[in-house]
């Protein structure tokens, strides 16, 4: 395992095949397979999962050719347009398993974010944890609208964790942790202003907690522009802009994003210079 050394990942929908992309490379290219930390929100989290259970093969398969079928994304499907519980029931269980066991064993620990429906609090579930890391998976996953509908875990309602824990919130959390180290991938986009104006508009239908934390969330900005004093991070982004969106599953959109990921991984020396010198 490497101490003192952390991976976050961004949240975006299937832009996040870009970030599956950089950690299938970051493995192949780099042996980097153990970070003491993961963390991610929403639609990274799965893509750390596999990542941690070292499935790297079965990450790809899943985003270039298990999820771009209209069981999963479909415009016509009203009230359940990104149908998570496909993903999770259907995809992570049976076509292209998670390793349960590995995830539990590992001595990595991975953080993935969930947001509180009533209080609008973050919630931070664990490999580590007890319960059921399917069921951790879904509530971070688990966005408004687009998959209406809440998940109930222990008697508490919880919604998509890219919410209460965007990308500098997750930073600020591994940080916490005493960490130095970070490696943080992301799409190379704040929210656009279509984004922007969906969550405005969601918060207006939901309870005073949830709306402050969604205007929390919409006042972020860019998290390269904030600083994090006395921590080693690095910051990796596309090389070129993403041609796919937040609710695009088209096969070559995702194949290319995913591929991108896995090249940048590959070509950036950034990377291999911020590795090499963990090992002085």
């Amino acid at each position: 395992m490497e101490k003192d050394l952390a991976i976050v990942a961004d949240g975006g929908g299937m832009k996040c095949s870009y970030s599956a992309g950089v950690l299938c490379g970051l493995a192949k290219h780099h042996n980097l397979r153990e970070p003491e930390f993961l963390i991610g929100s929403s639609g990274s989290t799965g893509s750390l999962a596999y990542y941690l259970a070292q499935q790297y093969a079965g990450l790809e398969n899943m985003w270039i050719n298990l999820l771009v079928l209209n069981r999963f994304i479909a415009f016509k499907r009203l009230n359940k347009i990104m149908d998570i519980d496909y993903l999770v029931d259907e995809v992570f269980k049976k076509q292209e398993p998670l390793g349960i066991e590995r995830l539990r064993n590992s001595k990595t620990k991975l953080f993935i974010s969930a947001t509180e429906y009533d209080s609008g609090n973050v919630k931070f579930f664990t490999n580590h944890m007890s319960g059921d890391i399917f069921e951790y998976l879904r509530a971070s996953k688990a966005i408004p609208v687009v998959f209406n509908k809440k998940v109930r875990i222990e008697g508490i309602d919880y919604i998509d964790g890219a919410i209460s824990a965007p990308l500098a919130v997750n930073i600020k959390k591994i940080i916490s942790k005493g960490v130095k180290n970070i490696i943080v991938i992301q799409d190379g986009e704040v929210d656009s202003r279509l984004t922007q104006m969906f969550w405005k508009g969601y918060s207006f239908f939901v309870n005073k907690g949830l709306r402050s934390t969604i205007n929390r969330k919409l006042k972020q900005g860019d998290s390269t522009l904030l600083n994090f004093p006395n921590v080693n991070i690095l910051f990796v982004s596309p090389s070129k802009k993403l041609k796919i969106s937040f609710l695009d599953n088209n096969r070559e959109n995702l194949k290319n994003s995913f591929g991108l990921g896995l090249e940048d991984a590959k070509s950036n020396k950034e990377i291999k210079t911020f590795l090499d010198s963990l090992a002085k």
